[in-house]
């Protein structure tokens, strides 16, 4: 099944573009881990514009399209939903985007993957110290290429999760070396370590938590 853009080939606009970006969005059978790094990979410094949104807070939206693009079906009518819609006025030239929070706000999208069947399941919380520092998170949470990371970086604020990123496997950090990798948004970076350790500006206090994608999806 293809996400068919609203979009018609109007004057100035390159079949190719659009060719690749139906080929792109294609969804598969079951979720497609090694597709939704691929999108996080390559969409990770440079934003997938104009056929998606970019907001000041942009990652739950980044983490969004990387795992729809590794098959995950778009889903209405829940609390939290989680989809997009992008579409595009040929007459005006002007793109238009609708969404959910599920599809944009962390909290809301973490919600969404544990209140959903199959979803996500969540692996818990690495508290900070040591393990944070680690290049790979503990053993037991079964962390894969594709899974969801979300980061609460004060809780004592009880803001709950505000950050997201994407697992995007075993890569060279320039500070830690080979390491367990997310790719994320604001900012924007690849291939980075996957608690963002000396990334986050929160080290003394963050909660990493980790949300396995279920291969069923």
């Amino acid at each position: 099944m293809l996400k068919l853009k609203k979009s018609v080939v109007a004057s100035g606009f390159s079949l190719a573009l659009i060719a690749t970006t139906l080929t792109s969005t294609a969804c598969f059978a079951s979720y497609n881990r090694s597709a939704a790094v691929q999108y996080a990979n390559q969409h990770a410094l440079s934003p997938n514009t104009p056929w998606y949104p970019v907001f000041g807070e942009d990652c739950t939206n980044f983490v969004s399209q990387a795992v729809y693009n590794g098959g995950f079906p778009m889903v209405y009518g829940t609390s939290p939903s989680w989809w997009e819609h992008s579409s595009y006025n040929t007459h005006t030239g002007i793109w238009s985007y609708s969404w959910s929070h599920g599809w944009a706000v962390a909290g809301d999208y973490r919600q969404f993957l544990i209140n959903y069947y199959p979803g996500g399941y969540d692996q818990g919380a690495v508290s900070p110290g040591a393990a944070q520092w680690a290049t790979t998170p503990p053993s037991y949470m079964n962390f894969q290429p594709g899974d969801v990371t979300f980061y609460n970086w004060v809780p004592s604020k009880g803001l709950g999760y505000t950050h997201a990123a994407i697992s995007v496997g075993w890569a060279y950090d320039p500070w830690y070396g080979w390491a367990d990798t997310v790719d994320e948004h604001t900012n924007n970076r690849k291939q980075v370590l996957w608690s963002l350790a000396d990334y986050s500006n929160y080290d003394a206090t963050q909660l990493v938590d980790v949300m396995h994608i279920s291969s069923s999806n």
